[in-house]
């Protein structure tokens, strides 16, 4: 009897599983995404934008004079605020290219 009270609530727990998904990734469409990380030679910016925006459209964190500075323009651009990752395609038909902006000071819009 206790066997078979035993497999009874096995099967009781087993039809009752719960499959457990992880949260979905949001990706949040963009116009452009700059970064800035200094360091002592100076440090670098870079900046992926839709196409239709001017530098002088981008807001960066400081950066000394001497930083370089790189723009790159991208047909999608779309960044997730809570793992920091964004991702983009240079050509519609590319896929998503993903990067962490996780140690740069990011600027978005």
């Amino acid at each position: 009897m206790k066997k078979l009270l035993f497999c009874l609530l096995l099967v009781s727990c087993a039809s009752d599983e719960i499959n457990y998904t992880p949260g979905d990734v949001v990706f949040e469409p963009v116009s452009y995404i700059t970064l800035t990380n200094e360091n002592t030679g100076g440090g670098s910016q870079i900046a992926y934008h839709l196409s239709g925006l001017n530098e002088q459209d981008l807001i960066f964190c400081f950066c000394q004079e001497e930083c370089s500075r790189e723009l790159i323009v991208v047909s999608e651009l779309e960044f997730n605020p809570d793992t920091t990752d964004f991702r983009y395609k240079i050509n519609l038909d590319d896929d998503f290219q993903t990067k962490s902006s996780t140690d740069w000071c990011t600027r978005y819009k």
